[in-house]
């Protein structure tokens, strides 16, 4: 029996293109099914492809779920914001590096809504491992950022024994603000991203100046 037309377009692809093309079908089923909930039948059938043809790209569906997490987090976007944050780091700028770390954040999950879900079920499924890699991806920003505030705290700038604690707690506060604008699409009470983004930078500047009462 001949293939269909998708199926005959996908075997023209090149390797790299192929291998994205399964990656882009899995993100939407693991973020509509979750890990447990999704089959590679139905990742294959979404791509139009033979089931056969996962397991020459990716070794098992774990392989493949974590190959979604790593490889579709790192797009163009995100290395511009790392890039604006070095910027910031290199001019001293406080408000900067943490505005840029703030809407890195949000642009992870609000360009990644697949990923993004994909995580969620994770907390759900209790995948640990999924905690363990995002964290991976993270630790060497989070280091960069945490090491400048040392600087600017021992020339006496900012006031801060904890760094790496007050850099977790901004991208905690943005992913929140992801969080509830994923969930509460419909809801008037949710303050828009612009205005939260400034809110949170503030928060954590503010948590950092020179003072006896803070930090």
């Amino acid at each position: 029996m001949p293939m269909s037309g998708n199926k005959e377009k996908s075997t023209r692809m090149s390797g790299a293109k192929r291998r994205r093309h399964l990656l882009d079908a899995a993100a939407t089923i693991f973020g509509s099914k979750g890990f447990s909930g999704t089959t590679t039948k139905e990742i294959a059938n979404s791509a139009h492809v033979n089931e056969s043809l996962i397991f020459k790209h990716f070794d098992n569906k774990d392989h493949l779920y974590e190959c979604v997490l790593r490889e579709r987090e790192l797009d163009a976007v995100y290395l511009r914001f790392i890039e604006t944050i070095r910027d910031a780091i290199r001019a001293r700028n406080d408000r900067k590096v943490f505005d840029a770390i703030a809407r890195l954040i949000l642009h992870k999950h609000r360009s990644n809504s697949d990923v993004y879900r994909m995580v969620l079920f994770s907390v759900l499924e209790k995948r640990p491992s999924v905690f363990e890699l995002l964290k991976k991806q993270m630790q060497p920003m989070i280091d960069e950022v945490a090491e400048y505030i040392r600087s600017r705290t021992k020339d006496g700038d900012l006031n801060c024994p904890d760094p790496e604690l007050y850099v977790i707690a901004l991208i905690g506060m943005v992913s929140h603000q992801a969080m509830i604008g994923e969930i509460f699409t419909e809801m008037d009470t949710i303050p828009d991203d612009e205005r939260a983004l400034r809110s949170y930078t503030q928060i954590i500047l503010d948590s950092m100046r020179r003072s006896e009462t803070r930090c």
